[in-house]
């Protein structure tokens, strides 16, 4: 492989079964073009952030679950979410919603990010290892979300978002604001003002 020129900046997903899969192909497709090589998002990241609804949200004591995507129906033509699926949206009218308990302390100590990104970590380092991957790529690792160091607990914040149309306690957040004025995106289903 040559220099790595960068011209091509993958983000988001990629289809492909596994991260395997996703990086041979961009690398052979792309080559040095990719300044930094993805993992593709794959598996039950496939869904990018319902991940986090099927596997932080839905199991935490804190919050109610309000609504799950409909149940998978193999005989309906339009169904395309395989059979081990059931997790992720339908569409637009069919999504996950929440509500946090009354009363309830909202705490997500472990998302799971970190673990998909170390994994992959290893994946990359093997083609690199084989020549696949060029010493001048690195490993693209985009982190979605909130951590404890960007929000510690006790940490008094304003959430600008959208209230649901039926009154409920619930919500689609747009951007956080920190006390000292930093505002934080959360790519939320309304773009920033």
């Amino acid at each position: 492989m040559t220099r790595v020129d960068g011209s091509v900046l993958l983000v988001g997903s990629v289809p492909g079964d596994d991260a395997e899969e996703v990086m041979r192909f961009c690398s052979s497709e792309l080559g040095d073009r990719l300044s930094a090589i993805p993992d593709g998002e794959t598996n039950m990241r496939r869904a990018w952030i319902n991940v986090l609804a099927a596997t932080i949200y839905d199991n935490n004591e804190s919050i109610e679950t309000i609504n799950r995507p409909l149940p998978i129906d193999l005989d309906d033509p339009e169904e395309w979410r395989g059979k081990d699926g059931g997790w992720i949206p339908r569409g637009y009218t069919d999504h996950w919603q929440f509500q946090v308990r009354d009363g309830a302390e909202l705490r997500f100590d472990h998302l799971g990010y970190a673990d998909f990104a170390i994994e992959s970590y290893q994946v990359f380092k093997k083609l690199r290892k084989e020549g696949m991957v060029s010493a001048d790529q690195r490993y693209t690792l985009f982190r979605k979300g909130i951590n404890r160091n960007i929000l510690p607990v006790g940490v008094e914040i304003i959430v600008d978002g959208y209230r649901a149309k039926n009154g409920t306690n619930t919500m689609s957040g747009r951007d956080i604001t920190f006390p000292d004025g930093r505002q934080l995106y959360l790519e939320g289903s309304a773009p920033p003002q």
